[in-house]
């Protein structure tokens, strides 16, 4: 999925994502669980990155990472600077 030095990720897909990211093949690494809910946890050892957080961003609010920190805030700033653009009237 992304060059780079392998980190582990971690990544909690929401119930309405589940099958879909169970169905696809991201990467040889990858390892899934089902969640309580009916989501799904992904978990893989890739490079972190541009590609990878695009990635993430792209199941909108359907996803959370949960690992690494490092990934997690990333794309939370991310998030924060898109909802900085929709202020609530």
């Amino acid at each position: 999925m992304v060059a780079g030095p392998p980190e582990a990720v971690c990544i909690r897909f929401a119930p309405r994502w589940a099958l879909y990211v169970q169905e696809h093949e991201w990467h040889p690494s990858q390892r899934t669980a089902k969640t309580e809910d009916g989501g799904v946890e992904l978990r893989m050892e890739v490079g972190l990155g541009e590609e990878l957080r695009g990635w993430v961003l792209s199941f909108g609010s359907g996803t959370e990472v949960l690992a690494p920190d490092s990934l997690r805030a990333d794309v939370a700033a991310e998030l924060a600077r898109a909802g900085a653009k929709y202020p609530r009237p």
